[in-house]
């Protein structure tokens, strides 16, 4: 059994690179990295400052190696949804004698 969610491939946003090239560069952008996890800008530059996102700081710009990106997100694991019980929990009555 495998953790993974399998994601609808959708279509490159204007202004992202698409085309040859694509899969032989090492490294990511911020922003092709918030498009691939559908978050806002906002929030990977967050994720990544926090160390959540393996980034590296080359000058002024935030890059993320492929290869790493990848492994980070294989080994994130998606909790278990709880199991909702059909019959209701016992609810204790009241008690009988003594001071409550």
């Amino acid at each position: 059994m495998s953790n993974v969610i399998p994601f609808a491939p959708r279509p490159t946003p204007p202004g992202l690179r698409a085309g040859p090239g694509q899969e032989e560069r090492a490294v990511y952008t911020v922003k092709e990295v918030a498009y691939l996890l559908t978050l806002s800008l906002g929030n990977t530059y967050e994720l990544i400052r926090e160390g959540t996102i393996p980034a590296y700081r080359l000058g002024r710009r935030w890059v993320i190696p492929r290869a790493r990106f990848h492994a980070w997100l294989d080994s994130l694991t998606v909790e278990p949804e709880p199991q909702i019980s059909a019959t209701p929990p016992l609810i204790p009555g009241p008690r009988r004698g003594g001071r409550h």
